[in-house]
């Protein structure tokens, strides 16, 4: 008799990289780092994300803090406003994150194929 409702189980664990704390750059952090590059403005890229500006701007703080050397540059006023944007290094993290997602996500399909059988040996251990 089966304890799961669908036919298959899937395997699903969003990656996260951490540093002092956990979360570091996590797949939202990623995001917000993504969509500053398209857009320029922390504003903007906060808005397409569905979240407030002020919780944008604790996730870039946050980030900053804890990398090396920061990954966004805010530049205030100016005649068109200023902007932001993302450094080198904030460039080379999303490089690293969708490498490591891509391998990630094949780690979990292949433990997904090996435990097909998962649904039959939880029956066994309860």
């Amino acid at each position: 008799m089966s304890h799961f409702m669908e036919p298959e189980m899937a395997i699903v664990r969003p990656l996260q990289f951490g540093r002092a704390k956990p979360g570091f750059a996590g797949h939202q952090r990623v995001e917000l780092l993504r969509r500053i590059s398209e857009t320029g403005s922390i504003s903007q890229a906060a808005k397409a994300m569905g979240v407030s500006y002020r919780h944008a701007w604790k996730m870039i703080d946050a980030m900053n803090q804890s990398a090396a050397e920061p990954l966004v540059r805010c530049q205030t006023g100016g005649q068109h406003g200023g902007g932001t944007a993302l450094t080198d290094e904030g460039r080379r993290l999303i490089a690293v994150c969708d490498a490591a997602e891509q391998e990630h996500r094949r780690f979990l399909a292949t433990l997904g194929r090996r435990l097909k059988d998962f649904d039959r040996f939880y029956e066994l251990l309860i």
